[in-house]
């Protein structure tokens, strides 16, 4: 005779996945110490919700390895995060290469686009231009800058 048995331990199961790569970082400031980057959620947290956001930089040398970047602050702005990161060892001049990802319960996303940008500091503004009368006439002008 066929019946049913003994019902079994209950099982419940989460249809999900590791989120989606998080967009490509933004740079909003550069110095020759400091990069303000512009991180943004991820658009499809692949069914689980997303507790973590992960940033990784290279040392400024073309070829070097992305590393996590654990010493920066995030701050909430809106729908974006806003990480600076300030390092006395950046060098002036490097390009430095960053990615992003996203973190669920079940794991962590693929890497976002990598983006590169520069140390540097901002220009000063330059003296305004003179006249050399000399080299000058009616249908041109010459200038110099100091």
């Amino acid at each position: 005779m066929n019946g049913w048995g003994a019902l079994s331990s209950e099982v419940s199961i989460l249809a999900a996945d590791a989120p989606d790569a998080p967009p490509v970082p933004k740079m909003t400031t550069v110095s020759s110490t400091q990069l303000k980057l512009q991180l943004f959620p991820s658009t499809d947290n692949g069914g689980a919700v997303v507790t973590n956001y992960h940033l990784y930089m290279n040392t400024g040398v073309s070829g070097s390895v992305l590393s996590e970047v654990t010493d920066y602050v995030f701050s909430t702005e809106g729908f974006a995060y806003t990480l600076v990161y300030a390092d006395e060892a950046m060098t002036n001049g490097l390009y430095y290469q960053f990615c992003a990802t996203a973190e669920n319960t079940i794991g962590e996303s693929e890497c976002s686009s990598i983006v590169t940008f520069p140390t540097s500091d901002v220009p000063t503004t330059p003296n305004a231009p003179t006249k050399i009368e000399d080299e000058s006439d009616e249908t041109s002008i010459a200038v110099e800058w100091d």
